[in-house]
């Protein structure tokens, strides 16, 4: 009975209409991808920053070498996830 609400509640997604500058509707999905790609990529990238420069010059020591507590500081800062190594099958 649960199965049948759950099945009847669930509501029908169509594939979003895209359409180009001209306003007529866009059919190849390779046109598709690009003008949603193109979409996206103006909202979430800044034209106007420029990209920083790789470091210039030779390489040096540290001033003070990095300590086991400031290690331990940012690992705590991390999000907890789960390992991305294999897992071991305990059979």
């Amino acid at each position: 009975m649960f199965k049948a609400v759950k099945l009847f509640n669930q509501k029908q997604y169509e594939n979003p209409k895209v359409e180009d500058n001209s306003g007529k509707l866009v059919i190849n999905p390779n046109d598709v991808l690009t003008i949603v790609a193109e979409y996206f990529k103006s909202k979430f990238q800044d034209v106007s920053i420029k990209n920083i420069d790789a470091f210039q010059g030779p390489p040096k020591a540290l001033d003070k070498p990095i300590t086991a507590g400031e290690v331990r500081k940012s690992l705590d800062r991390l999000k907890k996830q789960l390992s991305l190594r294999p897992r071991r099958n305990k059979c």
